[in-house]
């Protein structure tokens, strides 16, 4: 019994269009400004391609929008190079603004419903060593770094988001039972993290005007007037410790050390795919609870994901080191080497300390055979600890 509504696909002068109803859809939480920006640039892209490509057909309206039109410009978004993950974004968007303005427009049935989505070829962010988070917190201690200094400790040492690191509530640290208690910004789930000490001294620092609510008040305003910010002053640290992009063939040296690019090529997709930046501190914390034997359901409730398998799909990223190092050490003897195993090795060597205790002129040549048996034995099974023995024999 109602009257048919229709909402126009670009917005005209009073404001009325898909963009603006989109921006009227209730929500649980405000959209970014960065966000909705983007969603704009899409709609956009996406009028101006319904009137390039079908001027003779009078879309002017969403209910005019067909499924073919829908496929046309999700495979001109395809042949413009978007990557996988991109390609999907912009089609779930597309998709679910049609369908919650459905009813508004007088659309009768989704015109992106029945398009799949692109198995994503995911650049996994590459989680830093001890060694390496050891230069870049001395890359912090900088001068220079110092506006940014605390929120890479934060990073380092709670896995929070950089959101979540700049608006850093007071109320969520409890310097008695050193703890922070926060609800994320992306998923608004409950996050306890412990508060370690390296962390706790720095917020000590910040603790004394409690003028703001938040612990870093120059840095959260920064981050919600302009993110990027921190996001330039991060990779500025990361360059100081030895983390960049190197330059191509022909370009000039780098004077600073390097240890590794921050971006990888994608297979399809318009820009690099970053692997070293703040969310690396992220993953690095995961890879670094679980390799030590932090359980699962532990580290879950500190990165506050919803189940245990987003932990494992896109932050426990061990290097093959650690793979190679742990079962070396743990699966059984007979099925690393096809020797004898650890206890004969230990027995070897105690043999092995006797005979060379007991070494002196008359015996030299008998024994030094004995002596050079025992050592095969323990290169067979161990050979870095055979060829340590082997050199110390050789001294005087």
């Amino acid at each position: 019994g109602e009257r048919v509504k229709s909402i126009l696909l670009r917005d005209d002068r009073k404001g009325e269009g898909m963009f603006e109803a989109w921006k009227q859809i209730p929500r649980k939480r405000t959209q970014s400004e960065r966000y909705v920006e983007q969603m704009k640039s899409l709609f956009d892209r996406f009028v101006d391609f319904l009137e390039s490509e079908y001027s003779d057909k009078q879309v002017v309206e969403m209910s005019d929008v067909r499924s073919s039109m829908a496929r046309g410009f999700m495979t001109a978004e395809d042949r413009r190079g978007v990557s996988a993950k991109t390609y999907n974004n912009n089609l779930i968007a597309l998709r679910s603004a049609f369908g919650l303005l459905a009813k508004d427009a007088a659309i009768f049935e989704n015109p992106f419903d029945g398009i799949p989505t692109k198995d994503e070829d995911t650049a996994f962010r590459k989680p830093f060593s001890i060694d390496e988070l050891s230069l870049i917190l001395e890359a912090a201690r900088q001068e220079e770094h110092a506006f940014i200094r605390p929120i890479i400790y934060t990073g380092i040492c709670t896995a929070m988001r950089r959101g979540d690191c700049c608006l850093l509530s007071r109320r969520a640290v409890d310097f008695e039972q050193l703890f922070i208690t926060v609800k994320t910004g992306k998923t608004r789930k409950t996050a306890q993290i412990p508060l370690f000490p390296l962390l706790e001294d720095e917020l000590k620092r910040y603790s004394v005007d409690k003028s703001s609510e938040y612990f870093f008040p120059d840095q959260a305003e920064m981050y919600l007037k302009n993110p990027d910010g921190i996001t330039w002053r991060v990779k500025k640290v990361l360059k100081s410790a030895g983390f960049y992009d190197l330059k191509k063939k022909g370009k000039k040296k780098p004077s600073a050390k390097h240890l590794s690019d921050v971006h990888v090529e994608r297979e399809k997709g318009l820009r690099k795919a970053s692997v070293r930046d703040f969310h690396s501190f992220r993953v690095s914390w995961v890879t670094l609870a679980l390799t030590s034997g932090v359980d699962l359901e532990l580290v879950r409730m500190v990165t506050g994901h919803k189940t245990v398998d987003i932990v494992l799909k896109h932050y426990f990223q061990p290097g093959r080191d650690y793979f190679k190092q742990d079962l070396q050490s743990k699966m059984p003897e007979l099925l690393m080497s096809g020797r004898i195993g650890s206890k004969d090795a230990n027995e070897a060597l105690s043999e092995l300390i006797e005979l060379a205790s007991g070494l002196d002129d008359a015996s030299n040549s008998q024994l030094k055979s004995d002596l050079l048996e025992k050592i095969s034995q323990l290169m067979n099974v161990e050979p870095k600890r055979g060829k340590a023995v082997a050199k110390l024999l050789r001294q005087p």
